[in-house]
């Protein structure tokens, strides 16, 4: 559980440093206003971004527990578990197979606090845009 933990808090000091980086390129004050896709061409990259560094410490927990052994392969299960598409050639045995569980429900966690994110996102630019014309 402490895995989960400490993914859920990178996310979340992910979200502030997104919300610093794009304060500073698109300040709130002042015209002309942002335009939305601008704010999300740097949003939803930086946030696939997060997820993958997520993605990579939970493959080096797999790898640190000698559960999978290459880096490629334990990074590829981790991605297609933490998005639940769960292709099936890569498989954890025994009772690491609800570590690969709780895996996917941090997973959709972290989707979840993703989509959350960029949709506070549209919200505050919709404010924007009714406040200054």
């Amino acid at each position: 559980m402490g895995l989960f933990a400490v993914t859920i808090l990178a996310h979340v000091a992910g979200f502030r440093l997104l919300l610093m980086l794009l304060d500073r390129r698109f300040p709130a004050e002042g015209h002309p206003q942002p335009g939305l896709g601008r704010m999300m061409i740097v949003a939803s990259p930086a946030i696939a971004i997060l997820h993958h560094a997520e993605a990579a410490l939970w493959a080096a927990v797999y790898i640190g527990l000698g559960i999978l052994t290459d880096w490629d392969t334990a990074v590829y299960f981790s991605i297609v578990t933490m998005t639940t598409v769960g292709y099936g050639d890569v498989i954890l045995t025994g009772e690491w197979r609800v570590l690969a569980a709780f895996q996917a429900m941090n997973g959709m966690l972290l989707s979840g606090l993703s989509t959350a994110f960029l949709f506070a996102i549209l919200q505050q630019y919709w404010v924007l845009v009714r406040k200054n014309g």
